[in-house]
């Protein structure tokens, strides 16, 4: 079917170009060794987030973005599953992902780079941006500690205990 062709070409895509910031690995280890939960909240779809997880062997940390589906024409659109809801604003509502960890009582650390962490931003308890969103944050004159790699988050998570 179309449909299965098309997901199989964008996932074999995803899994070539997929590109991660150093330290990763490293940083969710460090996390994991302190019972501190990761979970990737992107706009992003699913099939290029997996394609990039699969790489660092990364594969059970949970991952609450869009999956593509595809209509009866082959053309793609936006599904949410589990729980995660749609935002008008940025395809995924990265706020009530925040939300949902400080209802149980959890600090949480936001790491983002684009116009799609803007609204969220302000909703952590403590936030690391570059790119788009420091520049957005610097304007509305949000706090953020920078970063560049998942290296320069660890050593946040350090600087915190």
């Amino acid at each position: 079917r179309l449909q299965e062709h098309r997901l199989e070409e964008m996932t074999e895509f995803g899994r070539i170009q997929a590109r991660i910031r150093p330290g990763l690995v490293e940083f969710v280890d460090h996390c994991r060794e302190r019972e501190i939960p990761v979970e990737i909240a992107s706009s992003g779809l699913t099939f290029y987030i997996e394609a990039t997880l699969i790489k660092t062997g990364l594969t059970d940390i949970p991952v609450a973005a869009p999956s593509a589906s595809f209509d009866e024409d082959g053309l793609g659109v936006l599904t949410f599953e589990n729980g995660i809801r749609d935002c008008l604003m940025t395809a995924m509502c990265k706020c009530e992902r925040v939300w949902r960890l400080r209802r149980e009582g959890r600090k949480v650390l936001f790491i983002g780079d684009g116009n799609s962490d803007y609204c969220v931003a302000s909703q952590a308890d403590y936030l690391m941006a570059r790119d788009a969103l420091a520049r957005r944050c610097d304007r509305e004159g949000i706090a953020y500690a920078p970063f560049n790699d998942f290296y320069d988050a660890k050593r946040f998570i350090e600087a915190l205990a």
